[in-house]
């Protein structure tokens, strides 16, 4: 075959590689590694290929291929699969005195008592990258110098705001303000001139958290205005419903934007929308809605979504468009999914044990491996 040149075409993210003749050769590893081998008429040769997973590389399977290209002759591949483990202990980087997310053996602890636990560590200013600041604006759309309340939660009680980003402008802010003692923070600014479309607006403090949203600066082009309250709906379970947001769609003044559709136009999989459900709307993955909101009027409408029972925990990414025979707004109106904390607690672990409510069941949370040795013959 002359010479062979052996490589993986892609790794996943996080994980690299290396192949070497000789162990501990030197050899780097590298996110696509190659090693060219020769073996002669009738010989063999080998090579030894280590994967190394980083710190931040996310806990699953791990697929991947490696492919020969010899000099003459046609190219082989098989495939070389298998697994990156979860850290049994998601803060075990923080031990001792220094651990404030409990442990495996233990126990770990609810995200009200980390945070307390964090605070007394490091003390309440201490930048926490486990805390989660909200943003809501109102309205989340307008003109250039209309007035804008934001209203920030989740940081440090008595934290100091350090800066408001507005688009690439940075919004002054009084020497001195700090959060509430609930660690809110809301102010009323107005829309800067110079940006125009999308733009995101970033409250930050003094140690480092950031809360943000988007905001639609109209147009003079522009016929309508959309806008939603509240901007971010309040997580929840799988199997559960959303809150409502209400849509208002706004005719610009002397405008008659005609008929409006309203549509989702991308939705995760496992979550289901539907637009004014007081009417009898049911949910679906892509609903649509039409309203006339005349020369210079007003429709509101509520919005709401369903979640599966099978739909992963993590954030939930929703678009949803509004568009006129000449205008098209994307607002985005997003929610998040809370985990089921006993999802994998003894209470359910033990269910399919010996004396258990599935005991002899089959369940599927148990993971096997089959190893075939050689691959190919």
């Amino acid at each position: 075959p002359g010479t062979v040149n052996v490589k993986t075409p892609f790794l996943p993210p996080g994980i690299t590689a290396r192949f070497e003749q000789l162990p501990g050769d030197g050899s780097p590893f590298s996110s696509s590694p190659s090693i060219d081998l020769t073996t002669g008429v009738g010989g063999s040769n080998k090579t030894t290929l280590t994967f190394k997973a980083d710190d931040y590389a996310p806990p699953g399977p791990m697929f991947t291929m490696i492919e020969a290209f010899p000099t003459s002759g046609s190219f082989q591949s098989i495939p070389i699969d298998g697994s990156i483990g979860s850290k049994s202990n998601f803060g075990g980087f923080m031990t001792g005195t220094q651990n404030f997310m409990g442990d495996s053996s233990g126990g770990f602890v609810d995200f009200s008592t980390m945070q307390d636990n964090f605070a007394g560590t490091y003390g309440a200013n201490s930048f926490n990258a486990f805390t989660i600041a909200d943003l809501f604006v109102n309205p989340s759309a307008g003109a250039v110098g209309s007035s804008v309340t934001l209203s920030a939660s989740g940081f440090s009680p008595g934290v100091g705001i350090e800066n408001i980003m507005f688009g690439w402008k940075n919004i002054p802010v009084p020497s001195g303000t700090v959060a509430d003692a609930s660690g809110s923070f809301s102010t009323t600014i107005s829309v800067p001139t110079g940006l125009s479309g999308f733009q995101p607006i970033d409250v930050c403090t003094t140690n480092g958290v950031c809360a943000f949203a988007d905001f639609k600066i109209s147009s003079a082009t522009d016929n309508f205005i959309l806008t939603a309250t509240p901007s971010f709906l309040e997580p929840v379970h799988a199997g559960e419903k959303t809150t409502n947001s209400t849509l208002t769609i706004k005719a610009m003044k002397g405008k008659d934007p005609g008929t409006v559709t309203l549509s989702i136009d991308m939705i995760p999989w496992g979550v289901q929308a539907r637009f004014n459900g007081t009417d009898g709307g049911s949910f679906s993955s892509y609903p649509t809605y039409t309203v006339t909101p005349g020369l210079g009027g007003t429709v509101s409408l509520p919005i709401d979504y369903e979640i599966s029972e099978t739909a992963p925990p993590g954030p939930v990414w929703v678009d949803v468009r509004v568009e006129s025979s000449t205008q098209t707004q994307i607002l985005f109106l997003d929610t998040a999914v809370m985990p089921k904390n006993d999802f994998f607690q003894s209470g359910f672990t033990d269910m399919f044990a010996s004396g258990g409510a599935m005991d002899g069941q089959f369940n599927a949370f148990t993971v096997a491996s089959l190893v075939i040795s050689p691959s190919s013959a």
